[in-house]
C-alpha cells in the first residue's frame, strides 16, 4: 500500500499533544478503527516497549503485536507490527508553530492476505478517508482542551 501521510494544526502545545498521542491507551478515543489496546508494556512509551491492538476495518477484526521503533519527545513516535495479518508502521511527527502544532500521521501497510481480494485502490482511499477523519476527531478533542 502506498504510504498514507496527513496533516493538521491543533491548538494546543506539541508536550501536550505528544503527551496524548503518544498514549496508546487512548487510541480507542481518537482512532476509529482501534477497539482497544492492551498488554501495554510500559506507561510511559519507549523504544522496544510493547502493545497490542485489537481494531476493525472493513469488516474484518485485526489483532496485532506492537513495538515501538521511535520515541522523541515531543517531535517523533513511530511503532509497527510484530505480528498479525497486515504488516505495517503508524508515524507521528510534530512540529510547534506559534501556540499550535502541527501533527503528521504517515501510515504503510501491506494488505496481506487478509485484504487480497480488495483493489488496493479502494483500500487506499478507505484508509484516506478514516486517516483523515482521526485527525479532525483529534483536534477536535484536543482543542476543546478534553485532555
Amino acid at each position: 500500500m502506498p504510504r498514507i501521510e496527513q496533516s493538521i494544526a491543533i491548538e494546543r502545545p506539541i508536550d501536550k499533544v505528544f503527551a496524548f498521542v503518544t498514549d496508546v491507551a487512548e487510541y480507542p478515543r481518537w482512532i476509529s478503527s482501534i477497539v482497544e489496546v492492551t498488554d501495554i508494556g510500559v506507561e510511559v512509551p519507549a523504544v522496544g516497549s510493547t502493545f497490542t491492538e485489537v481494531a476493525s476495518f472493513m469488516g474484518k477484526k485485526i489483532e496485532t503485536g506492537k513495538v515501538v521503533t521511535l520515541y522523541e519527545p515531543p517531535h517523533r513516535f513511530s511503532h509497527k507490527s510484530v505480528n498479525g495479518p497486515v504488516p505495517q508502521e503508524f508515524t507521528l511527527l510534530l512540529e510547534p508553530s506559534g501556540e499550535h502544532t502541527t501533527l503528521t500521521l504517515v501510515f504503510e501497510a501491506e494488505p496481506g492476505e487478509l485484504f487480497s481480494r480488495v483493489p488496493l485502490q479502494v483500500l487506499v482511499a478507505a484508509v484516506k478517508v478514516l486517516t483523515n477523519s482521526n485527525l479532525s476527531k483529534l483536534k477536535k478533542q484536543l482543542d476543546a482542551g478534553v485532555w
